[in-house]
Formats: C-alpha cells, sequence, structure tokens
C-alpha cells in the first residue's frame, strides 16, 4: 500500500468504475463539512500506470467531499494499472464498510455483477471468479446469468483455471439422448475411452476447484454478514444493557467459530 497526497485534477472520477447506481449528494455534502472542520477520513483508492493520471476506484463520495470542500489534495492509496484495473477492484467496493462510506445495496450488488458479466474478457471467466471479484455468492452470479442470458454476450464460453477456453455447461433436454459415436476399430475405440477418461477427470478437477473457490467465496459473504450482526449487537449493548448482549455473544461466539473453521478448511484445500 502506498499513501500519498494526490492533486483532485489528476484524479479521473470515471463513471465506469463507479460501482454505485447513484451518488449521494447528502453524504458528499456531510463530508464537506466534516473535512472543512477537519475531519480524518481513510484514503481514496486509484489506479495509475504512468503516475500522472489516477483512476479512481473506490472513495467517490470522498472525492466529492473533497472537492465540495475546496481542497486540492487528498489521500490515495495509489495501485499499479490503469482504467480496467479501478473497475475490477470496483466490482468488489463497498461490500464490508465499517468505518467509513455507505454500504453498498442490493441494486449495487446486481449492478457489480452485470459489469463483470458483460465485459468481453472477464463475462468469459468461470461463475467462481466472477463471484470471488464481485464478493457475492455464485449462486447470486448465476441467477443474474441465467435472467440475462438473452442479452449477455460470452455465454457459449467460460474461461477455465488453465486459462484455456471450454464450452458452457447446459443442462440436456429431458427426453433426448445424444447417439453415441462408434469406433471405427476396437483399438480406436479403446484410445477414445482413455481420452475421454482423461478428459473427465479433468473437468472433475475443474469441478471441485469452481466449488471450493465458491465456497469460499459464500463464507467470505457469510463473514460480511456477521460485521452486520457485531454492529447491531454493539447497539444492544448500549440500549439492552449487558445481560441479552452476553447472550447474543455466546451465542454469534459458536456461529463465528464455525465459519472460521470452514474458511480454514477452503484454503487447506484451495
Amino acid at each position: 500500500m502506498s499513501i500519498k497526497k494526490i492533486p483532485l485534477t489528476a484524479i479521473v472520477a470515471d463513471p465506469r468504475a463507479q460501482p454505485r447506481e447513484t451518488i449521494d449528494d447528502k453524504t458528499i455534502e456531510d463530508y464537506a463539512e466534516a473535512m472543512r472542520n477537519k475531519a480524518k477520513f481513510p484514503p481514496v483508492l486509484v489506479f495509475t500506470e504512468d503516475a500522472k493520471t489516477f483512476y479512481l476506484s473506490h472513495g467517490f463520495h470522498r472525492f466529492g467531499g473533497a472537492k465540495f470542500a475546496g481542497k486540492d489534495t487528498i489521500d490515495a492509496d495509489v495501485r499499479k494499472g490503469g482504467l480496467r484495473g479501478a473497475i475490477l477492484y470496483a466490482c468488489g467496493a463497498n461490500a464490508d464498510q465499517e468505518t467509513v462510506g455507505l454500504r453498498r445495496t442490493n441494486v449495487d450488488k446486481r449492478r457489480a455483477v452485470l459489469t463483470l458479466l458483460r465485459d468481453e474478457e472477464w463475462g468469459k471467466k468461470s461463475m467462481a471468479w466472477i463471484a470471488k471479484q464481485a464478493r457475492v455468492a455464485k449462486s447470486y452470479v448465476h441467477g443474474l446469468k441465467k435472467e440475462n442470458a438473452g442479452v449477455l454476450k460470452n455465454t457459449s464460453t467460460v474461461t477455465g483455471q488453465d486459462g484455456k477456453e471450454y464450452p458452457a455447461r447446459k443442462s440436456p433436454k429431458k427426453g433426448k439422448k445424444e447417439p453415441a459415436k462408434e469406433a471405427q476399430t476396437e483399438g480406436a475405440g479403446k484410445e477414445q475411452k482413455h481420452k475421454g477418461q482423461d478428459v473427465a477427470v479433468d473437468n472433475l478437477l475443474a469441478g471441485i476447484k469452481d466449488r471450493i473457490a465458491s465456497l469460499k467465496a459464500e463464507m467470505e459473504h457469510v463473514s460480511e454478514e456477521f460485521q452486520d450482526l457485531f454492529a447491531d449487537m454493539r447497539l444492544l449493548q448500549e440500549r439492552g444493557g449487558d445481560e441479552p448482549w452476553t447472550t447474543a455473544c455466546r451465542e454469534s461466539l459458536v456461529l463465528t467459530t464455525i465459519v472460521r473453521q470452514l474458511l480454514g478448511q477452503c484454503e487447506q484445500k484451495d
């Protein structure tokens, strides 16, 4: 992480890297007022390839607040990359805001996933990869992909973990079976059988890896939900006293331990 003061005029707030459906003007005004009163904010996140032009990826409200407050510079976490790097990072941003910013809405989450699915390159990636980048469950990606199949490109092939393209799996039609190909000779038939077994093993292995990646993404999503839970528990402690708070702590501790164990198992298997 490289934190630098970047001139606001050098930062490009490209709408394509803006992960939210809308920008909240009231939040920008509130941030501007806080900045005028010397409040400290976490740095925004930008991508650059030449150290001259910086593409904003995370912190659009903070950036807007700084401009509204009449600031000349802003603290920024500078990463290597261009506009596409900024867009890709933005698709998973705002998923777990705690100290600053607005948590993303369901509409924001949908926008992020569709940004990836509609992209010429990223749309060919596996659903597990897209889920990890957008920080959502694989089932959520599957649902959006199915819902928008008529308008999405790149639905005929997917890119495997080896970087090669493979035909997207389709559900077979009920009542119809594909005719088996007859081997020309007994030797050719055996060779074809061995090749088919090798392909089946490769596909099974790729499927297992995708499922592990998907499980990790879903467990990370569960962890985000726990962060919301802990925030509510802090509020419970303030308003309800120690007894109900202690009970909630005891129950949540058990669940948290389970989630961490599952995440640890996924890391070992990956």
